[in-house]
């Protein structure tokens, strides 16, 4: 019953971490990444080569969301695994609204996919250590993103 209670608190401590990214996404709080990722954090999104570590995903967010209006992340269904040796693996279903700015500000952006995560746990904290972001579909139009690049999805 107690190691049952502890992964209930683990994976409860997990959700609200992605819950935490998913507002620092949408209110460009970029500084506050380092509380949810390891430094060498490993990611990668649909159509870029892997990359790793805390700076360069939030270098990358910034350049993305750049020229991008308002956006809401929207999670459910996490599914959350806990090992041993502060280890944990986690799928949650996402659905990313964006909408355009200036003269793209009549455009919306919808991309619906599952952020597939490894965790580790560091003191007290769950952080990120690998993020793999997969798209299933999306909808609307790539120029409220700020560009016109095509974004693969996963079939």
């Amino acid at each position: 019953m107690e190691s049952e209670l502890k992964n209930l608190l683990e994976e409860r401590a997990i959700s609200n971490q992605l819950s935490r990214l998913a507002r620092i996404l949408d209110t460009r709080k970029w500084e506050d990444l380092k509380n949810i990722y390891t430094e060498d954090v490993v990611f990668s999104y649909p159509g870029e080569e892997e990359k790793q570590g805390v700076d360069a995903i939030q270098e990358d967010l910034e350049a993305f969301f750049l020229n991008c209006g308002p956006t809401q992340h929207m999670l459910s269904g996490d599914l959350i695994t806990t090992f041993e040796d502060g280890k944990a693996i986690s799928s949650v279903y996402a659905q990313a609204v964006h909408q355009g700015k200036d003269e793209y500000a009549h455009l919306f952006y919808n991309a619906y996919g599952a952020y597939e995560d490894e965790w580790i746990k560091q003191g007290d904290q769950w952080k990120i250590a690998k993020r793999r972001f997969r798209i299933f579909q999306v909808q609307g139009d790539i120029r409220a993103m700020g560009t016109s690049k095509t974004i693969s999805t996963d079939k």
